[in-house]
């Protein structure tokens, strides 16, 4: 993870110094802020100045949903992916901010029909059934579910969906089969996600485990998504979760 984001930062930085006017550098370094630098408060601070600077702008609104998502706060996170919809309604990638964002607010039902209208506006494109079918899962339809998540193009989006099905209709060994395959091809990259597979399959040591890589490797679900994705809570119960959320910035 490491080159990518630390090229991100200074592009992003420059970009800041050359247009100290524009929400663009502010809106990707927030972005670096959370997911690298596990900065929580540095990423509110320029996502706060990106959406002074540009509240008119439909990403600046994405952004601004999904870092307050992960603090947990669903108003601010709802309302702001609304805005971006609403900015620009034709945008796949706007109605799928707001259905993440309603799914961690655990409204399931008004996440999948905002998930579904990304589908139809544009199905061909990377997330949307993963979005979709993550959504019919939390609501306990799993045939539907996996429906979806083999429509879906990204490799690790789809993969994750099927295990979580498996992992959760008796078929244990499906699950690990898939999450064999994924550790082959993703290596550490999909920690986070490894973790989530293990929780569902009720081995919470093993996901807590994984949990520990995702800080050690910088997994970006460990400051996005860890605070407020309903897969685990099985495990928010256990003294580790809140060990975890105390140390999750430490690298």
């Amino acid at each position: 993870f490491g080159t990518g984001f630390e090229q991100a930062r200074k592009a992003s930085q420059y970009a800041v110094e050359l247009a100290p006017d524009l929400a663009e550098g502010y809106l990707t370094l927030s972005f670096i802020q959370l997911n690298f630098d596990r900065d929580v408060t540095a990423a509110s601070a320029a996502a706060e100045r990106a959406l002074a600077l540009n509240p008119g702008s439909f990403q600046v609104q994405r952004h601004y949903s999904t870092l307050k998502s992960s603090m947990g706060q669903h108003a601010l996170a709802i309302a702001a992916a609304e805005k971006a919809v609403a900015l620009d309604p034709i945008a796949p990638e706007a109605h799928v901010s707001l259905a993440a964002a309603l799914q961690n607010a655990r409204r399931f039902d008004a996440a999948e029909s905002v998930a579904r209208r990304a589908v139809t506006l544009a199905p061909g494109r990377p997330t949307v059934h993963g979005t979709l079918g993550f959504g019919l899962f939390l609501q306990g339809r799993p045939d539907e579910a996996l429906a979806e998540v083999e429509l879906e193009s990204t490799d690790w989006v789809r993969m994750t969906g099927r295990a979580m099905v498996f992992a959760t209709t008796g078929k244990p060994d499906l699950a690990r089969a898939e999450l064999s395959a994924m550790q082959e091809k993703f290596g550490d990259a999909a920690s986070y996600q490894y973790a989530e597979i293990n929780a569902l399959l009720g081995d919470h040591d093993e996901a807590f485990r994984w949990l520990a890589t995702a800080r050690r490797v910088g997994d970006p679900g460990l400051m996005s998504s860890v605070l407020v994705d309903p897969v685990l809570d099985p495990l928010r119960k256990d003294p580790r979760f809140d060990e975890l959320l105390r140390r999750r910035a430490d690298k």
